[in-house]
């Protein structure tokens, strides 16, 4: 039979679709040339590996081994995506403890495309391509189309870069191809990646993904899309919350087994999402708060609200919603801090769990917060804000009076703040913390501002060291700036799990520019948060008297000495930073005024 004859002997060629990957090993005949014998065994190995362990889970088909490559079919792009993973970092495994030349790496080329399928092979030009994609990458490397790259979600299935439109052998023109950045490749993103691990995030994260619409009315996808929007505008100013960008989000919503693809792909440890549907005139939102290791529900509400009020500049509804959201992840972060052994911990739950304790005022809760603090800094050692906020705690403990040698504390307060800024000069909360040190423990006030505004430049949003401005101005007298810094501060943490504390300062500044009604207001805002917090006392009881009203300054001294059997004007004036304004006798009168203890 003639070649044209056998030709037609096959018939019309069957075409499907396929994804195809090649996998190429680098440099196989200098391998081979080297040792032969290793060389053949580890590519077995290899091979096998790929067969049995990853092609059944991922349902792809070997389709052909050569001795220095594979070509591999796929149904779906995502599992040919993953098996490239799974398989470079096998091979990375396989390279532990090899010499440099010994070592076996693999590129990967990934294509979609018609092939021309037979029992023992795939042919056609999706194959060639795939090759010629494979042969663009670097040792340890996966590059694949843009037909593969139009359909994976850049950060969900892959962190893709783009190499451009590459010119390869046997095409005439180029084609644009993408690089996927995967963790290991040649030991350069491995250590990316430790340390990363390194210094984990020290904060909940929180990831909202657009409501879904539930009606006819196109209207309600892009009012759930604003208000989500809003939210996280909200919650973005929230310093103990790291949140998750909507770009991020809006690729998972509608997906399957969303809690965990947001855990596993976006790291969140908590998930804000619901619906929205019309309820007459209004709009009516179902959201819940999700805390994605244990999948439970820790909050949920239904809302309805006007179309009109449910969306703009932040909202009240965003607003309402985001408070809530806050709230309840600190309160759950707080429970966990309490109740859970420390090496069961999250890190930013460590962190978080142990500021809040340190600001509740109980003994046993602060005793709590430095032992949880502590264990931070040795497990994560090299990270600044563990040892920043166990300087902090110092400081207060003796400030409070709780020390029988508050020196000795003040100088470990001040040594604990100097290693924060050694791990990270620019630490926006160390230069804050080593300033209110200064300010607090050794009255240098003129330093602690200097450190202040240190932090500011370093991190213009940090409303910590605002706050800490505001009482320092107030220490010095300077009621107007005071006044200025603290409600900085205020507008950029709106949802400041530690709100009581920027109420207390706020209240402090406030009486230093004479507004005693605006310090009395901000001080009982500050107590039905938390009644513990023994200064609040003091400045209420001061506004008080100031304003004339002495009955109730004597139901606040009364209070305070309740709480604190052993305060003296005297002992408080010798501690407080603030006793160089020529206000403090002011106050120190007022105090004895209303009936405490001179």
């Amino acid at each position: 039979m003639s070649a044209g004859s056998t030709e037609e002997g096959w018939g019309p060629l069957r075409r499907e679709w396929r994804v195809v990957v090649v996998a190429d090993l680098v440099e196989s005949v200098q391998h081979y040339e080297r040792d032969e014998e290793g060389t053949a065994r580890t590519w077995f190995s290899l091979v096998d590996y790929a067969e049995r362990q990853l092609l059944s889970l991922r349902c792809g088909r070997l389709v052909k081994s050569l001795g220095d490559g594979m070509l591999i079919e796929f149904e779906s792009v995502s599992s040919a995506v993953r098996f490239t993973m799974d398989i470079q970092s096998h091979t990375q495994a396989l390279n532990q403890g090899r010499p440099a030349e010994r070592q076996l790496w693999l590129r990967c080329g990934i294509h979609t495309g018609e092939v021309i399928p037979e029992a023992r092979d795939i042919q056609g030009r999706a194959v060639n391509l795939t090759a010629r994609l494979a042969s663009i990458g670097r040792p340890g490397e996966i590059v694949v189309s843009a037909d593969v790259h139009d359909r994976l979600v850049c950060g969900l299935d892959a962190e893709l870069e783009d190499l451009g439109e590459c010119f390869v052998k046997g095409l005439s023109a180029p084609i644009r191809a993408y690089r996927i950045c995967r963790e290991g490749a040649q030991g350069e993103l491995e250590w990316r990646e430790q340390e990363t691990r390194a210094v984990p995030e020290m904060r909940p994260t929180v990831a909202v993904v657009p409501f879904a619409a539930r009606g006819a009315d196109v209207r309600l996808e892009i009012i759930g899309e604003a208000i989500a929007d809003e939210i996280i505008s909200v919650l973005a100013r929230t310093p103990e919350l790291s949140v998750i960008s909507r770009l991020s989000t809006t690729a998972l919503r509608d997906r399957e087994d969303l809690p965990a693809l947001v855990r596993d792909r976006l790291h969140a440890g908590y998930l804000a999402t619901g619906s929205i549907r019309n309820s007459g005139e209004q709009v009516q939102l179902h959201v819940e708060l999700i805390e994605l290791a244990a999948q439970h529900v820790i909050w949920a509400e239904t809302l309805t609200r006007p179309v009109e009020l449910a969306v703009g500049s932040e909202s009240e509804l965003a607003r309402l919603i985001s408070a809530a959201i806050c709230r309840a992840v600190v309160e759950n972060e707080l429970t966990l801090a309490q109740t859970k052994p420390l090496p069961n911990l999250d890190a930013y739950t460590m962190l978080l769990g142990g500021v809040l304790l340190l600001h509740r005022g109980a003994p046993s809760e602060f005793k709590r917060s430095k032992d949880i603090l502590e264990g931070l800094t040795q497990r994560v050692p090299r990270h600044a804000l563990p040892w920043a906020w166990l300087a902090r705690w110092h400081d207060l403990y003796a400030f409070q009076g709780l020390s029988d040698d508050p020196r000795r504390q003040a100088e470990i307060a001040r040594s604990l703040a100097e290693r924060a800024l050694d791990l990270d000069p620019q630490s926006s909360l160390a230069l804050t913390t080593a300033g209110a040190i200064q300010v607090i423990q050794f009255a240098n006030i003129d330093r602690g501002i200097e450190l202040y505004r240190l932090a500011i430049d370093s991190n213009p949003n940090e409303a910590l060291a605002w706050l800490m401005l505001g009482a320092a101005h107030a220490f010095r007298g300077d009621g107007k700036a005071a006044v200025e810094a603290s409600q900085r501060a205020v507008h950029l943490s709106p949802l400041d799990p530690y709100r009581y504390f920027y109420d207390s300062l706020s209240a402090s500044c406030a009486l230093a520019a004479g507004d005693a009604t605006g310090a009395i207001a901000s001080a009982l805002r500050s107590l039905r948060a938390n009644r513990l917090h023994l200064s609040t006392y003091r400045v209420l009881a001061i506004a008080q008297s100031l304003s004339g009203d002495g009955e109730a300054a004597a139901r606040t001294v009364g209070e305070l000495l309740r709480l604190d059997p052993h305060f003296s004007t005297q002992t408080w004036l010798a501690r407080s930073p603030g006793r160089v304004n020529p206000m403090a006798a002011t106050f120190a009168r007022a105090l004895v005024e209303a009936g405490a203890p001179p």
